[in-house]
């Protein structure tokens, strides 16, 4: 084999390497005197002589000693073994127990050198190297004149990790604790120059250049430490040789607190950075959360508030459609009935009561029976309209308002606003507006076709009708007087004819005639039958004046309170005013309140109708006994009429209060008139009510449409807010805080490890103590370099020797004044 020569140009770079990578270190900063008082650095380097697989050989701490000032400098550095002075002969300090104390005068500039040996168990990285050519393991060492294609592999482990525990707060703001190995913090480089006799180079992570010699360097960057690199790193390269030799390898560490140094400080602000950043992230999105949870419950609310819109719309619908139109509808044919009963009934009826009435008279004056008869028949009449027209029309007309009530109360209580039942709301008016029609104005005339012109209409007939009924019980009365006169026991009554007949009877007036006497016997006979019927005629017509008297209480007074007719007119009236009033005004507290009191003065107007369907019905019992006794005096009457002259005076008095009873009825037949009338006017109104709350119901139907179709949507923007929430904000708050829990937890390593380097661990045997010093320190590691004529490595450790002799300053400086 053909020996090669050593290559200085190797061994010259590589020295220059170190001298670039120290003279670029973090130098100790310079100390401010503010006298002459000496400033004293301490500046230490760790050589260490490794053979080609990274096994120590030798170790050794090199240290500059530099003294600006004039007076007495004092300090103590701590050593590991003897220190040798490089400046000289004695030794420059006195060792006792690993210490060396320095004691010496300086005037202006003075510099010492030393040297001391360095155990290689406290070095703080171990390096270990290995190969492989064409695949195959082999001892560095051994590669010299091989080829083939190799691969290096360096491992370099920062063993000074110590078990610390880091605290940090999470996104959360919750206090974290973790428990790691914090180390010594140290960057470095790595450094090797490949001989002509490498090609085709792959260097991961390595920066390489040329020499200029056809040489190639290349050059790793270690930080030692995470987050920003690792404790332990593998380093390596491959390349073709040809007849290699194994190159020197040059690796120098400084210990730097990583806020100390530009690099790394960068890092560890972005890292402080991050850890604020996500907290706020974290904060924001929280925020932002919340919020959307808000979003969707208020969404909610809307949502369940929409839906019982919705179901109040629907109630609303149902109770237009189903009740108040129906209502109405009712309303409208109670009222129809009314007029009905009034004018094809019970108008007839009291027109009949008046012929009967009259025939009464003429009974009473010839014609009594058949009067009578009459009589019975119109109050039958009378008593069968009030029974089956007029009240089913007022009960009807009753149910109807308060239907429209219930319907109003209803939309009274909806909830308004919302855009998508405008439409209906719009259609209601329409419908209210209407309503308004048919209801007219409180300044409308009895007779119009609106309700307050029915209303007033029934006003005017009610005096006519307590006028008739009044006159009807006065004629009642004078007939009642009349047959209580005739029956009385006077002198003059039937009894007293009665009784003359019966002494004549007696006493044989007739002289034994037989025919007188049985005449007389018959005339006796007739008058005791006449004064039993006339008292029962006499007992029928109190009861008719008292039914009639009953029905004249019933009307009543319109301004006196109670459950009669005149009065439930007023007050229903009044509720039409106050109805017109509320639906003028769109105000629906009015509307209701004018309903309320519309349905009240019905409700009392039904019932002063029924009341005077009771009386009614007592005066037709009364005049149907009056009917029975009367056609059975007529009867007896006959019989008497030639020798009762008495009978016939009473008879006379009969016929006049008779004839008071057919004014009175026919006064009575002419109120229903006026009645009916009006009757025919609530009915047309209550046709105007049934049209006007049609479209009222057919807007709340789309009223009720519209909010159906707002419910989906209400319920999409719940779903949506809660959708964003878990797979939006609360993704990014769980990002927000991983960005925070790793941003936090590196910021709070980096802190330990700036902990870490502030104790001064890092300086070879550690930094020197005492007034106005500093310290620095730095370690090199090298690995021998063999050339088929040998090691190289003899002489660059000796180069590493030199340079520091030659006062270059390292490393990270501690000091204390």
């Amino acid at each position: 084999m053909t020996a090669r020569p050593v290559h200085r140009a190797g061994v010259v770079a590589g020295s220059l390497t170190l001298v670039g990578f120290l003279a670029v270190a973090a130098a100790a900063p310079a100390l401010t005197a503010t006298s002459d008082t000496p400033q004293t650095t301490v500046r230490k380097s760790v050589q260490t002589l490794m053979n080609s697989r990274g096994e120590v050989q030798a170790t050794r701490v090199y240290s500059q000693i530099q003294s600006q000032g004039t007076g007495n400098v004092t300090f103590s550095d701590p050593v590991s073994g003897s220190l040798r002075n490089l400046n000289g002969f004695g030794s420059p300090a006195t060792v006792s127990d690993g210490v060396a104390d320095f004691n010496f005068e300086t005037n202006g500039l003075k510099n010492q050198r030393t040297l001391q040996d360095f155990q290689a168990g406290k070095l703080p990285i171990t390096i270990t190297a290995s190969a492989t050519l064409d695949g195959q393991p082999i001892d560095p060492a051994d590669l010299v004149g091989k080829s083939g294609l190799l691969k290096m592999t360096y491992v370099v482990d920062n063993v000074t990790g110590e078990e610390q525990e880091i605290t940090w707060t999470d996104g959360a703001g919750v206090t974290q604790r973790k428990t790691v190995s914090v180390p010594l913090p140290y960057v470095g480089t790595m450094s090797t120059v490949l001989s002509d006799t490498f090609s085709q180079i792959s260097a991961p992570g390595a920066s390489a250049g040329g020499t200029g010699r056809n040489s190639t360097q290349l050059s790793y960057t270690l930080i030692l430490f995470e987050p920003l690199g690792a404790a332990k790193q593998t380093l390596s390269y491959e390349a073709r040789i040809t007849n290699a030799d194994v190159p020197q390898v040059d690796l120098t560490f400084l210990p730097t607190a990583p806020a100390d140094n530009p690099s790394t400080k960068s890092a560890q602000d972005q890292y402080k950075g991050g850890q604020e950043t996500g907290a706020k992230l974290t904060a924001g999105a929280t925020t932002i959360d919340t919020n959307l949870l808000k979003l969707a419950a208020g969404a909610g609310t809307l949502n369940a508030g929409l839906a019982q819109l919705q179901a109040g719309a629907d109630q609303l619908a149902a109770g237009l459609n189903g009740t108040a139109v129906p209502g109405a509808n009712k309303l409208a044919a109670g009222a129809t009935d009314l007029a009905t009963g009034l004018n094809d009934t019970a108008v007839p009826g009291s027109k009949q009561l008046a012929a009967g009435a009259d025939e009464l008279s003429s009974g009473l004056s010839g014609k009594l029976s058949p009067g009578a008869t009459k009589l019975s028949d119109g109050n039958s009449d009378l008593s069968a309209a009030l029974t089956d027209q007029i009240l089913p029309g007022a009960n009807s007309l009753s149910a109807g308002v308060v239907q429209i009530r219930d319907g109003l109360a209803q939309l009274n209580s909806a909830t308004t606003g919302i855009p998508a039942a405008k439409a209906g709301a719009q259609q209601l008016l329409a419908g209210v507006d209407q309503i308004l029609a048919g209801l007219g104005t409180p300044s409308d005339a009895p007779g119009q076709s609106t309700i307050f012109g029915a209303f007033k209409a029934v006003a005017a007939g009610l005096p006519s009708l307590k006028t008739g009924l009044g006159q009807a019980k006065g004629g009642v009365d004078q007939v009642k007087t009349g047959l209580d006169a005739a029956t009385d026991g006077s002198s003059t009554s039937i009894q007293a004819l009665s009784g003359a007949v019966a002494a004549a009877q007696a006493t044989a007036g007739c002289a034994g005639d037989p025919v007188c006497t049985g005449n007389l016997a018959a005339a006796s006979g007739g008058l005791a039958t006449l004064v039993t019927q006339t008292q029962t005629a006499a007992a029928g017509l109190g009861q008719v004046s008292t039914g009639l008297g009953q029905a004249i209480g019933s009307i009543g007074a319109a301004n006196t309170p109670g459950n009669t007719l005149a009065y439930g007119q007023a007050q229903g009236l009044a509720g039409l005013s106050q109805v017109y009033a509320g639906l003028t005004n769109a105000n629906p507290p009015g509307v209701k309140q004018g309903l309320t009191s519309l349905v009240a003065g019905l409700t009392a107007a039904t019932t002063g109708v029924a009341q005077l369907y009771a009386g009614s019905v007592a005066a037709a019992s009364g005049s149907q006994q009056l009917a029975g006794g009367l056609t059975t005096a007529s009867a007896g009457a006959d019989t008497l009429a030639e020798g009762a002259s008495q009978l016939a005076a009473g008879v006379d008095t009969a016929a006049i209060g008779s004839s008071k009873i057919a004014v009175g009825a026919g006064d009575l037949s002419d109120g229903l008139v006026t009645a009916a009338d009006g009757s025919t006017q609530i009915a047309d109104g209550a046709n105007q009510i049934a049209v006007g709350i049609a479209p009222a119901a057919a807007g709340a139907t789309k009223i009720a449409d519209g909010l159906g179709q707002a419910v989906p949507g209400g319920t999409k923007i719940e779903d949506g807010a809660n959708q964003l929430s878990e797979e939006g904000t609360k993704a990014l708050i769980v990002a927000g805080q991983g960005t925070t829990n790793s941003f936090g937890e590196k910021y709070s390593y980096m802190q330990a490890l700036n902990t870490r380097a502030a104790t001064g661990a890092g300086i070879p045997n550690g930094p020197a103590t005492g007034s106005d010093v500093v310290t620095s320190g730095a370690f090199g590691y090298t690995l021998e370099g063999v050339t088929q004529e040998g090691s190289t490595n003899g002489l660059r450790f000796l180069l590493a020797g030199l340079l520091l002799a030659a006062g270059v300053g390292v490393g990270v400086a501690f000091g204390r004044s």
